[in-house]
């Protein structure tokens, strides 16, 4: 994530101000709760570390402390920048439902548990250790209903009971320190020949083992998970099982920019779209797979079907437990997310992404007054950057991974020439 200087915001903020009276889609301007959350995480990550100081071996300890306070110092420098906002739709609705999961379960002392939401653009829940769970605001917005937030909250709460965060950090110091290891690291350097690959398998093996420590901690924590989330919704348990069918689709894009979409969107504002904006040239990206990596063996998580398989089996959940859910009111708290998610990312500075999910909103509201700000505030951002040569650092570069759509977008950003871009920029000003 990158994060702009607080001088920008403020020149934000004060733009959005001058809007019609409307408000903005998130507050990131709490500056009270930036320091009273780095003097908590602070506080937290000392103690950590009076702990982990106390490992036996030397040379584990001192790894261990070294990768623990690199990670935090990343965290912290989150914290000062602004990533995590205090907002009181969202975290009036976490805060509920964490309470409901800690009444359910008094004998697992969660008193200390603090939840955070983060403005990225990753649809992501996670722990990261010390009773913080961090959840990314689009994964509010892509999940359905409140009890599928309360099982994904209930499994990252299960990490931290099981202290896996921890628990992996210190095992991958103990493996590249253990006396195997090492052995055949110093025999790999007195071979002749082959040196790379030799060390290149040993490598791979390490990292498909630790992958598959991942995949039992994900299992783990699915199972503890589900205790406390069915001790909390006895009556819904099986919404357990349609989150994970949910996350298992998460990343499918639900929209796309065709060309008539451009086009219209330009028209209504006496503009030409030209079709060669999005041209797709050749070998507008490249990349290359090693097929000597199993990848299946490198995904962190088990395919969702297998976690699901496993809880309905482990749990006895039939499908035939399943409870009509309205999710009406959880959908109404989410109206204006796709305006939150766009301003979101600006604030990040993910002006790319910020403008590809304004030109998706302006589909059908192409006259709003906030759309059409944040298209001239994000172009005004990437032009900028572009002048300065730094424009791959808040707009992506097209890649297989990507849809067809937004690697079209990224190629319509690209192929704009100075002038173009200053027009588009003048015309929504």
């Amino acid at each position: 994530m990158r994060i702009g200087p607080f001088l920008c915001l403020v020149l934000s903020v004060f733009g959005f101000c001058q809007m019609a009276a409307q408000d903005l889609p998130i507050d990131t301007t709490d500056t009270g709760y930036r320091t009273e959350l780095e003097t908590l995480f602070l506080k937290r990550t000392a103690a950590t570390k009076a702990v982990l100081s106390k490992i036996d071996n030397r040379q584990v300890r001192r790894e261990v402390l070294e990768s623990y306070t690199e990670h935090a110092g990343e965290f912290l420098e989150l914290i000062k920048k602004g990533v995590f906002i205090r907002d009181k739709k969202y975290s009036g609705l976490l805060e509920n439902i964490l309470e409901k999961i800690k009444h359910a379960n008094p004998d697992q002392h969660f008193d200390d548990m603090k939840l955070l939401i983060a403005a990225s653009n990753n649809s992501n829940a996670y722990n990261i250790g010390n009773d913080f769970v961090v959840f990314n605001l689009p994964i509010i917005f892509d999940i359905v209903n409140e009890y599928e937030l309360a099982f994904i909250l209930s499994h990252e709460m299960a990490h931290q009971k099981l202290d896996h965060v921890l628990q992996s950090l210190v095992r991958s110091k103990e493996i590249s320190n253990s006396d195997e290891v090492k052995s055949r690291t110093r025999a790999i350097a007195r071979q002749k020949y082959n040196k790379g690959k030799l060390a290149s398998e040993l490598y791979k093996q390490i990292i498909y083992g630790s992958r598959e420590e991942s995949r039992k901690k994900e299992v783990q924590a699915d199972s503890l998970g589900f205790i406390f989330f069915s001790r909390a919704y006895p009556e819904y348990k099986y919404q357990a099982i349609k989150t994970l069918e949910v996350l298992k689709n998460i990343d499918v894009p639900k929209d796309s920019l065709l060309l008539a979409d451009y086009q219209r969107i330009f028209a209504k504002h006496q503009l030409t779209f030209k079709p060669e904006w999005i041209a797709d040239g050749e070998n507008h990206y490249s990349y290359q797979k090693d097929k000597s990596w199993n990848v299946d063996s490198l995904r962190t998580h088990p395919d969702c079907d297998q976690r699901i398989f496993f809880l309905k089996e482990r749990f006895k959940i039939a499908d035939s437990d399943v409870k009509d859910v309205s999710p009406a009111t959880f959908q109404n708290l989410k109206k204006d997310s796709a305006n939150e998610y766009i301003f979101a990312m600006y604030f990040i500075e993910e002006y790319g992404e910020s403008l590809y999910n304004t030109l998706l909103s302006m589909k059908k509201n192409p006259d709003d007054v906030f759309l059409k700000k944040m298209l001239h505030d994000n172009l005004v951002k990437i032009s900028i950057a572009r002048n300065n040569f730094t424009a791959n650092k808040y707009v992506r570069t097209e890649d297989p991974e990507y849809s067809d759509s937004y690697n079209q977008f990224l190629r319509f950003v690209g192929n704009l020439r100075k002038s173009e871009l200053n027009q588009i920029i003048e015309t929504f000003n």
